[in-house]
């Protein structure tokens, strides 16, 4: 039995959906260590060195972990393949149990303090974009709509009259244009929307303790096809 009531549950979460390589541990919901580093596509050479780097200098072996975290996607095909071929063999090796979460939540969690509407907006190429609407309740952001895959006319039918706060690296392709269409946005253009290995350890240990935990044999990334444009939850 996992010490759920206590802070001694070990959550190792990582992230590989970007640029970006981003581990963190956490002991409960305290982030122990963390790194987050622009590693352009040598995720697959560098993963499993920084996970190790972390553990070391927490004198924690991978045994030691209770729970591993992974950011499932949308994202990076490539990226989003090693992330999670590696949580699984840790996972299944090590008979340690696994959680997946959606990355455009992660992506969210940036931003939660500034407003109480908030929309991820992502480049899926082709005139495509990923996008999920989320809104503020207490401390917690509450996903109003599905994750989709579509185009800004799409999202322009879902945003509301409410304020809303719209980042993401889709914004410097899309941001001008939605906002001619939706007056009451606001476009952060910044380089901070990235997901964070701390959040995904945040968001893990959420799930963990209502023990919503995914199968590891049957793990895989989460993409969004045309073909299935929005993805239900569970």
């Amino acid at each position: 039995l996992l010490p759920w009531n206590g802070v001694t549950v070990k959550i190792l979460g990582f992230d590989t959906t970007s640029k970006y390589l981003s581990v963190a541990i956490a002991d409960g919901g305290n982030i122990l260590a963390s790194v987050h580093e622009d590693v352009g596509i040598k995720h697959s050479t560098l993963l499993l060195p920084k996970i190790e780097e972390l553990l070391k200098e927490q004198n924690l072996s991978v045994k030691e972990i209770d729970v591993i975290a992974i950011s499932i996607g949308p994202g990076s095909f490539t990226g989003l393949r090693i992330g999670v071929a590696i949580a699984k063999a840790l996972a299944l090796s090590c008979n340690i149990k696994i959680v997946a979460v959606p990355t455009m939540d992660l992506i969210a969690y940036n931003y939660i303090d500034k407003c109480d509407v908030l929309v991820p907006l992502l480049d899926a190429r082709k005139n495509m974009i990923y996008y999920c609407i989320y809104k503020k309740q207490k401390e917690e952001l509450v996903p109003q709509t599905e994750y989709v895959l579509g185009d800004i006319n799409d999202l322009e039918k879902e945003i509301g009259t409410k304020k809303t706060v719209v980042f993401g690296d889709g914004v410097k392709l899309y941001g001008e244009l939605l906002k001619q269409k939706c007056h009451n946005i606001s476009l952060i253009q910044d380089d901070n929307w990235f997901p964070l290995a701390e959040n995904v350890v945040k968001l893990g240990y959420q799930k963990a303790v209502k023990e919503e935990f995914d199968d590891a044999d049957k793990l895989v990334p989460l993409y969004l096809h045309p073909s299935d444009c929005h993805i239900r939850r569970s």
